[in-house]
């Protein structure tokens, strides 16, 4: 048994085949292979060979069936050339901006205008209503959870007649509070409820204590500054042994934070 080197090639006429080539003379059977894959093409011996049937230098092409030559060429006729494809750079989207309401947590201190009516229920007494206006101060706290807690002091003057028109007239001439409040961030504001102690006095009736139920809305518009509104119902059983007496206020104030 004699063996010679034989080449497969891929002809470009035709793209699905591949064909033999004897280098020598010799009947063919592929004794083994060399794949170049750089030069796309395979090398190998012919093995069995049987010199009458062949002259050297004489060229016969063996045709290989489209499947061989697929599963020979298609893994191998390109790999060497192929650049790898360009990796697009990943460009992650820009996170959402995250909202996040003020600190609430500090000392206050401001002013507050506004109107007030006074209802006395003594018989003949008639109603007064004016303006009233003060100071507040206070301190809030902000629990990390969208609520906040706190308390106060408030101090309004006011003069507001009322009573009968004549000996038993009065003026309502001042309140002061002592409150405390909880209320739920929306946004950059805080929606509270308040309750809490408050004194008036009067130019002749005396002053008497009570309490007062309200609530309001105070909006941050910076770290140091706030504005906001409130109402609130007061309270005074029997005021001076003479009468009941409720007063309804309702005010905006300003107050610098520190």
């Amino acid at each position: 048994m004699s063996a010679f080197p034989f080449q497969i090639r891929r002809l470009a006429a035709e793209p699905s085949h591949i064909f033999l080539k004897p280098i020598q003379d010799g009947a063919v059977a592929i004794h083994e292979t060399n794949i170049d894959l750089s030069r796309h093409e395979a090398t190998g011996q012919i093995s069995d060979a049987t010199p009458s049937q062949f002259t050297k230098g004489q060229n016969m092409k063996y045709l290989l069936s489209a499947t061989a030559a697929s599963a020979l060429m298609a893994g191998t006729a390109f790999a060497g050339n192929i650049e790898p494809a360009p990796v697009e750079p990943v460009i992650a989207p820009a996170p959402a901006p995250v909202f996040t309401s003020p600190n609430w947590t500090g000392f206050y201190a401001g002013g507050q205008l506004g109107y007030a009516n006074v209802d006395s229920d003594f018989p003949g007494d008639r109603d007064g209503d004016g303006f009233i206006g003060g100071l507040v101060l206070g301190y809030d706290y902000d629990l990390g959870n969208n609520w906040v807690i706190g308390g106060g002091f408030d101090y309004d003057w006011a003069d507001i007649d009322y009573g009968d028109g004549g000996v038993n007239e009065s003026t309502m001439e001042s309140m002061w509070r002592a409150k405390v409040r909880g209320g739920y961030k929306i946004g950059n504001g805080l929606l509270y409820a308040t309750t809490g102690y408050v004194n008036a006095d009067t130019n002749n009736r005396g002053d008497n204590d009570g309490y007062f139920l309200g609530g309001g809305y105070e909006h941050m518009v910076s770290d140091q500054f706030s504005v906001g509104g409130e109402v609130l119902h007061h309270l005074f059983d029997d005021f001076t042994g003479s009468s009941d007496i409720d007063v309804t206020t309702a005010q905006v104030r300003a107050t610098f934070r520190f």
